[in-house]
């Protein structure tokens, strides 16, 4: 069975901070049992993964029926508005954990959706009928 495309993002994302958790951290500590992911890199690594996993990847959006380079060009256009909003509301850090990884990787494809419905009048109904809501 394939993965979902949200779960996809959840397992790159752990590995990532993980990998780069280690890459920084020359001592382990017993009391330090979760490392900090800064805010700017986890949305960097989500802005770089997005076209790929929203566009390619995602059922709920394939289910939209948009052409491919149209998505991308969406997902691009919807970044620019999303990265700065989701920076002012994230915490500067979190946890690296999966609930968290899992959290603003949500809010981040929600705010792409919201986007796309705000600026390209996507309608709701019909996210809703691929499944998608936005709340």
């Amino acid at each position: 069975m394939k993965p979902s495309a949200p779960l996809l993002v959840v397992l790159m994302l752990i590995s990532l901070a993980a990998c780069s958790a280690d890459s920084e951290s020359t001592e382990t500590s017993p009391d330090n049992s979760s490392a900090q992911v800064p805010a700017i890199i986890f949305l960097q690594y989500l802005n770089q993964q997005a076209p790929t996993l929203l566009c390619e990847q995602d059922p709920q959006i394939a289910c939209l029926q948009m052409p491919g380079e149209l998505c991308q060009a969406s997902v691009k256009a919807a970044q620019e508005r999303c990265g700065p909003k989701l920076l002012e509301q994230w915490p500067a850090s979190f946890a690296e954990t999966q609930e968290n990884a899992t959290r603003y990787a949500r809010e981040y494809r929600n705010c792409m959706l919201q986007d796309w419905v705000t600026e390209f009048g996507l309608q709701e109904k019909r996210l809703a009928a691929c499944g998608i809501d936005l709340d």
